[in-house]
């Protein structure tokens, strides 16, 4: 098999470069502007230390166009690889504009110092959708650095604003993005947000500006963990209809405001502010502020440092495609719940039961004090800490052993008043922290919540948990695998099958299959068996966005079979298609089969379909032209030509129901084919790197995905 095609670079060297170059390491361009005229979506551009000014022969405007990266210097925040300069730029929806740099939809810009020191000059303009600015200074510019506007998404890390005159960033209209780890100082404002923006601010430091953080119009960000403190005015200040989110009594805010001569906070809306455990001392506030009191329990504390803090690894488990049939469900409100193969594995254990009347009410929410009693039965792990004393347990009360023993193994802790709240529901997040918390387990990189839709509302105190538990294969979301749903009650099903995840963890008991399991993204890199494989470039970006999954073993076994239901599976997490036909009744589709719910929305989906004898025939193995034929249908491509198949040999071997459909895949780049491109091998079964990448290619034609170069797609 061929190597993955590596990343097209383009390298720019302002000193011994020349613009007539080719662009290779040894032969750079002269400027940026030369770089961004060749580059194309999925293209990185190197740029050496150095400076790039209009002196130089760039062109200002930059404009990054989609899905182009440009790269300086990640480790020292661009301190060598210098943009200065600006220019008039008439912007639709922004008025005129004086710019230096224009992310267009998905552009990055990483590790680069970016200036303009023009009078009203604007750092960074993004409106588009996806715009990454990481590790990067924007200083000294004459307005803003960074310009967020219209339906602007961005997406700011580990950068510094400095020195620029109105502020480091502007939010305005209906712009969204998240900035996190970064500095802003010595502005009029830190951060001006208005319109009906709503960005997410975490773990930032505002200091030494007139104002630090500004919020205005409809405006309504949500704040946690930031330090606002030693401005030269006020701290925060709210106006007009502005609704920040300075906490909630499931998610405390954590911001520092402090030390800002003015107010550190100061607001002037009719009805009051609410704040949830910020470090905000009252008579530091103007306005009308209501501080409320955290309902969240502090997490657990680590057990003894010297005691090991991750689970033993398991034993090397066979990788489960699918559990197998369930032979009879125990509970009568179980059979077809897509929690059923968790709930009677565990029965089947002994380590959970029903209610007296037979049923198990999967979807009824749980106390802690249950949640307690399943812990204490489930696990066996060392008592690290003592025994706490919870103030509203009495002697008698029917969960109380549980409640210590869970507690002292390290999952559980009181609130800070000492009361542990038993008949409190739990939610999602708690559930996950908890068992974080307890296995010991860390590690994950904090991208991996990006495949979260709503990875805004995790609560700060819960993010390294949620990281920690997607790394290890722990959180289980019904029925959208993309949201975690961090302050909603935890379920009775949902919380077995992360418990069931946790012995998984712990190597107690085997893994099951499910297309609800969230398995950690990190792109083809975690696959160790992928890296060489002709198909990385097509399941990097899936696996990125949790789209595909590996095994339980950490591997993607991209040259492994795929029967019909597991593609089921693939195709309702990629594409979650609106219904479009009715559900046909399927003989061999049981109400406990695992991928039961991932056929129904395949086949609803447009995607599949039944045999006429009402069976879907879910081990049979997908093949190659069904994939298309597939892919055709659920996108809804117009039919093809079959003329255009007779550039492939066997082109003859497709059945003729199915040719109008190929050809409509091959028009709109759909076929892949490892090799050679000669052969479609239409009735070949088809392997989990050529669905994948044929699933990818489908994406891309929704344009929910970036195009790859890769020799295995084949031409139109």
């Amino acid at each position: 098999m061929a190597a993955p095609s590596p990343t097209p670079t383009l390298y720019v060297n302002p000193l011994t470069g020349r613009d007539t170059a080719v662009g290779t390491a040894t032969q750079p361009l002269r400027t940026l502007s030369q770089a961004l005229g060749q580059a194309q979506a999925g293209h990185l551009i190197q740029l050496m230390p150095g400076y790039y000014t209009a002196g130089q022969g760039e062109q200002f405007p930059l404009v990054i166009p989609e899905g182009v990266t440009v790269l300086g210097r990640q480790e020292d925040q661009g301190a060598e690889v210098y943009i200065e300069g600006g220019a008039a730029y008439s912007s639709p929806g922004a008025g005129n504009l004086v710019l230096a740099l224009h992310l267009e939809s998905r552009a990055e810009l990483r590790g680069v110092t970016v200036v303009n020191p023009e009078k009203q000059g604007t750092g960074i303009w993004v409106n588009g959708g996806g715009a990454a600015i990481v590790a990067c200074r924007v200083q000294q510019c004459g307005r803003e650095g960074l310009l967020v506007t219209q339906g602007g998404i961005v997406w700011v890390s580990q950068t510094q604003f400095v020195g620029n005159q109105t502020s480091g960033i502007t939010f305005l209209h209906q712009s969204k993005g998240e900035v996190r780890d970064s500095q802003f100082q010595a502005m009029r404002l830190g951060l001006a947000i208005g319109g009906e923006s709503s960005p997410l601010l975490v773990n930032n430091v505002v200091t030494g500006n007139g104002t630090g953080v500004a919020i205005v119009g409809n405006a309504s960000p949500v704040l946690r963990g930031n330090r606002i403190t030693d401005n030269k005015d006020d701290g925060l200040v709210v106006k007009e209809q502005a609704t920040p989110d300075l906490g909630q009594p499931q998610d405390p805010g954590h911001n520092i405001l402090r030390g800002n001569p003015g107010s550190d906070l100061r607001q002037t809306l009719s009805d009051p502010l609410v704040s949830v455990g910020n470090w905000l001392n009252p008579t530091r506030v103007t306005g009308s502020v209501q501080f409320l009191v955290s309902q969240v329990p502090p997490p657990p504390s680590p057990l003894d440092p010297a005691s090991p803090t991750a689970p033993p690894a398991p034993p090397e488990p066979s990788p489960l495609p699918s559990p197998p049939p369930l032979k009879s469900v125990p509970f009568g409100d179980l059979a077809g719940h897509w929690a059923a193969a968790f709930v009677v594995a565990l029965s089947d254990r002994g380590l959970v039961s029903g209610f007296p009347d037979g049923s198990f009410r999967p979807d009824r929410t749980l106390t802690r004090a249950e949640y307690a009693a399943l812990l204490a039965k489930v696990f066996d792990l060392p008592l690290g800490r003592s025994a706490p004393a919870y103030q509203d347990l009495s002697a008698s009360f029917w969960a109380r052993d549980a409640i210590i023993e869970s507690s002292r193994m390290g999952f559980l802790r009181g609130f800070p008043d000492g009361s542990f709240r038993p008949q409190q529901f739990l939610t999602r997040i708690q559930t996950i922290v908890s068992l974080v918390s307890g296995l010991g387990l860390t590690g994950g990189n904090p991208s991996l919540l990006e495949v979260y839709d709503d990875r805004a509302q995790i609560p700060s105190y819960g993010i390294a948990a949620v990281t920690a538990a997607s790394q290890h294969r722990l959180i289980i979301n019904y029925p959208q695998p993309q949201q975690v749903n961090p302050l909603r009650p935890a379920t009775r099903a949902e919380t077995m099958a992360m418990v069931y995840q946790a012995l998984v963890t712990l190597g107690k008991i085997p893994a099951l299959a499910s297309p609800y399991v969230v398995a950690h993204g990190g792109s083809s890199q975690g696959f160790p068996d992928v890296q060489s494989h002709w198909a990385a470039p097509f399941i990097a970006p899936l696996a990125d966005r949790n789209l595909v999954q590996g095994l339980p073993d950490g591997t993607f076994q991209p040259d492994r079979l795929v029967n019909r239901a597991e593609y089921a599976a693939l195709l309702a997490r990629a594409f979650q298609p609106s219904p479009k036909k009715t559900m046909p009744h399927l003989t061999d589709i049981p109400p406990d089969f695992w991928a039961r719910e991932a056929i129904i929305t395949a086949i609803r989906g447009g995607f599949l379909a039944g045999s006429k004898n009402l069976r879907f025939q879910p081990h049979q193995p997908v093949l190659r032209f069904q994939v298309l034929q597939s892919l055709a249908s659920g996108l809804g491509l117009k039919a093809g030509s079959p003329a255009l198949l007779q550039q492939f040999l066997d082109w003859a071997e497709l059945p003729p129901q199915a040719q109008k459909a190929v050809a409509a895949a091959l028009a709109n780049s759909l076929i892949v084919v490892p090799e050679p491109l000669q052969r479609l091998q239409p009735h070949q079964p088809a392997t989990r790197g050529e669905v994948a990448a044929m699933i990818h290619q489908g994406l891309v034609y929704q344009g929910r995905l970036l195009p790859v170069r890769s020799a295995a797609i084949v031409p139109r």
